[in-house]
């Protein structure tokens, strides 16, 4: 994180097993506006197992309980840096 206005969301994805393309937020945003978190729109695919959301801390991508925020698809956040979410899955369809 970092950087001066404008601040940019990067969604990431480190599970090695999936395929698919992270979604990409072109938007540029102002310190303090609103931001809409995106779907799995890519979509990113991990056999045996279901996309629920993105997380502000890479976990390893399961569950979401790697300590950071946690955002289900539709969230929305203010802004104040630069952002990346990584993508979180939990067992199972």
């Amino acid at each position: 994180m970092g950087g001066g206005p404008p601040y940019k969301v990067t969604y990431a994805n480190t599970t090695v097993a999936t395929t698919g393309s992270v979604p990409v937020d072109p938007t540029s945003y102002a310190a303090g506006s609103t931001v809409k978190v995106l779907g799995n729109t890519g979509p990113l695919v991990w056999a045996g197992f279901t996309f629920i959301g993105w997380d502000s801390r890479d976990d390893g991508g399961l569950d979401g309980g790697g300590g950071g925020t946690f955002y289900s698809p539709g969230a929305s956040f203010t802004i104040d840096s630069d952002v990346t979410l990584y993508g979180t899955w939990t067992s199972g369809p």
